[in-house]
């Protein structure tokens, strides 16, 4: 006989295993992977509670020039969807990859939002899609849509949209996780507008174009860029006439980015006599990890140095 005391027990673990829910096929965890940090941190925004997202580029890594080895095959082959920017970023050796489904984040950028570029600076938005084995005459559309949060904020429906077609059963948190991440991209909006007020007639000196979509959305003015592509060297004829141009333009620092080669910088600022600064576009280092956390460390990096930099002829 069952000695009294072990009653109420039995009677407790009996409850608890008939009312636990069981997981079914359709509350099976996703896994999605993105090629760089910013689209993953996206990602990580509407998959919270239903997915798990990781990279494939680790920090510091450029997309322009990464070349997948087979240990980062076996990571994403059993991945749901593999998530990249687009031609210009890294949509050559995504063709290569071992995985059906290849999502491209530019092409869920609304037409109108999308900025075409051809020399390193910003244009106008224009309508047209970007084929992924084809560049228009005039140029491609710039993929480096994520430094804009307004316009991260116009993807969200047709990302929501995508993921939904993914995984059907998780739609309900997905368009939750949207809707949220939308006002919290309002939110960033303002954040940044209130930190790059100061930049106001600032010209800016970056050292590759990674950075059109902030610079178009908060009326900022682009000096131009050193390097237009990975990989291609400035001629010392263009460098002298950097160095004129920061003269002229009193500009007062020159950026770098971490998954560059930071030389030709270095050399153009020493023989202009303007400090360098390191401003990351890509990020997932310690504060830099969330999509907020990026972009509010690239506003205050842009700011900062420019108000600590010396004026031209006062160093």
């Amino acid at each position: 006989m069952k000695s009294p005391r072990l009653l109420p027990l039995l009677l407790f673990f009996v409850v608890f295993i008939l009312t636990v829910p069981v997981a079914s096929a359709g509350d099976t965890p996703r896994r999605y992977v993105a090629s760089i940090h910013p689209l993953a941190a996206i990602l990580r925004e509407i998959t919270l509670g239903r997915a798990e997202v990781s990279r494939l580029l680790p920090p510091g890594g450029s997309p322009h020039t990464f070349e997948p080895k087979p240990s980062d095959l076996k990571g994403i082959a059993s991945a749901q969807a593999f998530f990249y920017g687009g031609p210009g970023l890294d949509g050559e050796w995504v063709q290569k990859l071992p995985i059906v489904l290849k999502v491209s984040m530019l092409k869920l950028v609304p037409e109108a939002e999308r900025l075409m570029m051809t020399d390193g600076h910003e244009h106008p938005p224009v309508a047209g899609d970007a084929d992924e084995n084809e560049q228009h005459q005039a140029g491609f559309v710039d993929p480096h849509f994520w430094t804009d949060p307004l316009t991260v904020k116009a993807m969200v429906p047709q990302l929501v949209a995508e993921l939904c077609n993914i995984d059907p059963a998780g739609k309900p948190i997905y368009v939750a996780n949207g809707e949220r991440f939308k006002q919290r991209l309002d939110q960033l909006d303002r954040e940044l507008r209130v930190i790059l007020k100061p930049l106001a007639g600032e010209p800016l000196l970056l050292f590759h174009p990674s950075f059109n979509y902030l610079i178009h959305r908060y009326n900022l003015q682009s000096a131009g860029v050193v390097v237009e592509a990975p990989g291609r060297e400035p001629s010392p004829k263009f460098l002298m006439e950097l160095v004129k141009r920061i003269k002229e333009e009193k500009i007062k620092a020159l950026f770098t980015e971490p998954q560059l080669a930071k030389r030709p910088a270095q050399v153009l600022a020493e023989a202009a006599g303007i400090p360098v600064y390191e401003l990351d576009p890509i990020g997932g280092v310690p504060g830099r990890e969330s999509y907020p956390g990026l972009l509010l460390h690239i506003g205050v990096t842009l700011t900062k140095a420019i108000i600590s930099a010396p004026e031209q002829g006062k160093r």
